[in-house]
Parts: structure tokens; sequence; C-alpha cells
């Protein structure tokens, strides 16, 4: 050991100033003789005004954050957040305790108080210390567990809504197909003062309205057999037309169904998914809730493909009614 250097004693309780301390000492050499030991310089630090100081701000660290220095024996050096009497008293083990044996790093792992945190530590050679600075696991995870709460509701809103959506679209343009059809076959049983015709605008509105105009003519017509044939020739014709536009539609619901709607369901599925795994990672009880998440998604899918099927089924009927439709004229 060189005798020139600086000499950093440990902190130690001192009886002389009743608190824990910490002093340094260098010797003082003879200006002619610089060999020879004129005196010993010795300095006591206030650790309360310095050490502790600096270790006890915890600016912009949170509401559970600290840093604290361990000596090599794993023995708390300086104040903690939740123990004040902790320097020279309090023992500490676990992964904190690694920071006193030289080493580095960061983990999870349980404090002092025996609550879940997570901890960086790292060693200080020159004054044998571990310092070490945590914080609470709850605390750090909080923005993200806000925002899993909040895409779980997101995912929710979004999946009802596209339902709600699609049910209405789908409502909406099967009624008028509906009531066109019923009216055709009240018409079809001779009811000719019966009335079809709507305001709408679209294809089915028109259509409505030109059949209506259809019954009024064949109401006007004369009853030769000519004129009345002609007459069920268009009817006919526009029952026909009417068939293909249902054919239509329900093509492209069930277009809109199968391929928007579930390869957006089978996207959050995903999304859930790789949530899940995430938390499982992590050993977190929501785990559970994102893959009963998934679970709704799934059966969400199987709805869609549910009603995919009857889409086909539907319109396999309608091409045995246009193949009956022939067969006739």
């Amino acid at each position: 050991m060189d005798k020139r250097a600086l000499y950093l004693e440990d902190i130690h309780y001192s009886s002389t100033v009743n608190m824990p301390c910490m002093t340094f000492s260098i010797p003082i050499f003879s200006q002619k003789d610089s060999v020879r030991t004129v005196g010993v310089l010795v300095a006591r630090f206030n650790l309360a005004a310095s050490l502790y100081n600096l270790l006890s701000n915890r600016t912009g660290m949170g509401a559970t954050a600290e840093t604290f220095i361990v000596s090599k024996d794993s023995v708390v050096l300086s104040s903690l957040r939740w123990s004040g009497d902790a320097p020279l008293k309090l023992k500490i083990a676990g992964q904190d305790a690694e920071a006193s044996l030289g080493k580095t790093g960061i983990a999870e792992t349980t404090d002092y108080r025996g609550e879940e945190v997570l901890s960086a530590y790292t060693y200080i050679p020159r004054a044998r210390w571990g310092f070490v600075a945590k914080q609470d696991l709850e605390e750090i995870y909080a923005p993200i567990n806000s925002l899993r709460k909040w895409m779980i509701v997101i995912f929710v809103a979004t999946v009802l809504g596209v339902i709600i959506v699609a049910f209405r679209v789908a409502k909406s343009i099967s009624n008028p197909i509906k009531a066109l059809h019923k009216g055709s076959e009240i018409i079809g049983r001779g009811d000719l003062d019966y009335k079809v015709g709507t305001e709408a605008e679209d294809e089915i509105g028109q259509l409505s309205r030109i059949f209506d105009q259809m019954i009024e003519n064949l109401k006007s017509v004369t009853a030769s057999r000519q004129d009345l044939n002609r007459e069920i020739n268009e009817r006919r014709h526009l029952e026909k037309m009417l068939l293909e536009i249902r054919e239509h539609e329900q093509r492209r619901i069930g277009h809109d169904l199968h391929d928007n709607l579930g390869q957006q369901l089978t996207a959050v599925s995903f999304m859930v998914q790789g949530l899940e795994n995430i938390l499982r990672k992590k050993a977190l009880p929501e785990a559970e809730d994102a893959a009963r998440i998934t679970h709704l998604v799934e059966m969400s899918k199987s709805q869609v493909r549910t009603l995919t099927t009857k889409e086909k089924v539907g319109r396999v009927l309608t091409e045995r009614q246009k193949t009956e439709y022939r067969f006739i004229a």
C-alpha cells in the first residue's frame, strides 16, 4: 500500500458525533525532505449535508424510487426512503446485494420491504461500495397497464361497432328486397291493387316504382290473351331482375363479411395474441384476460363465417329460382 496515497475510511458510526460519519486522511511531508512525514491531515465528512443529501434528492424519480449505497458486507450505508434508521443497521439480500460483490446489472427483484421492484446496481471500486437505484414495478408498469385497459376498451367498442354496422347495413339492404319479394307474391296471387313502390332513389326503389307502374298498366290493358301474355312476360322479366339484384346484394354482403370484417377480426386476434404472449412472458395475471378476449374474437369470426354460409345457401336458392323461371319461360 502506498503510504503517500489518500486513505478513505468506510462509513462508520462515530461515538463522538453520535451519527454515521466518514473520514479521509493524507500524510503531510516536509518541504525540505519530501520523505519525512511531518503530519497527517484528517477530514470528517458531514454525510447528512453531503452524500446523504445527494442520495435523498429524488427529483423526477417518481413516488417510489430511491437510491442508496451498501458496504462490501451488504449493509446499507445511507438513509432509505422507507426506513429512516437503516444506515449501518439494515443488511439487504437478493439481487441488490450483488452490487457489493463487484457486479453491475439490472433486474426485477424484491427489495427490503418485500415489494417487487426494478433494480439497477453497480460497484464503486474506489470506495468499495455498491450503488443501487430502484423503483416499484407497479409504478413502472402503471402506464402500460393503463394503455392495455384502453386497448381492451377500444377493441371491444370496435368489435361491437363493426357488428352493429354490419347488421344495420345488411338489414337496410335486405328489408326492401324482402318487401319487393312479398309484393310480387301477393300480386302473383291476383291482388293487382297491392303497392310495393318506395321513395328510395337506389336501384331497388326504382324497381319498386317500375313494378307498381307495370301493375297499373296490367290493370288497364285489355283482357285479350296476347296482351295478357305480354304483361305476364314483363312481370317475369322484372321478377328475374329482382332475383338477380338480390343475388348481387347477397354476394356483396357475403364479400364484405368474409373479406373485410373477417380480416379485421383476424388482425385484432393476432394483436391480442401478441399482447397475451407479452403478458405471459412477464407472468402477469392479465394474460388470462387477453386469452378471453382472443376467444371472443374467434367466436365473432365463427359468427361471420355462419352468416357467410347462410348467404351462400341463399344464393344457391336464388340460382334454383332463376332456373325455374328459365324453364317456365
